[in-house]
């Protein structure tokens, strides 16, 4: 098992109530680097508004029971020894991984 694998999610360190957990977004294949690229996963009433197709932009994910919104305009690196507890994952998930893939493919178009 991969600590803080693609996909996991973990409680942010700063315990924020608007942002309370991030989502790994790092390849596995990185998975001795000391650090993973993550994306905050925020409550849907604090996420700046969006045009277009918010929903493929920002794509709702449960967590815990709650609804959250996949921010992929705040990606951040944080040390492994940084993530707070393990919470959920959706490496299991097709349709949740599909739906988080397009929205960075959306935001970070090839160039």
């Amino acid at each position: 098992m991969i600590a803080a694998a693609r996909f996991s999610v973990h409680r942010t360190p700063s315990r924020s109530a608007a942002r309370p957990f991030v989502i790994v977004l790092q390849s596995d294949d990185f998975a001795r680097m000391p650090s993973r690229i993550v994306a905050p996963l925020v409550r849907p009433d604090a996420m700046p508004p969006l045009g277009g197709e918010p929903a493929r932009v920002a794509p709702r994910l449960v967590v815990l029971g709650q609804d959250y919104v996949l921010n992929p305009f705040d990606l951040a690196t944080l040390g492994v020894h940084r993530l707070g507890e393990l919470v959920a994952s959706f490496a299991d998930d097709d349709a949740a991984k599909r739906r988080i893939q397009d929205a960075l493919d959306i935001v970070l178009k090839a160039f």
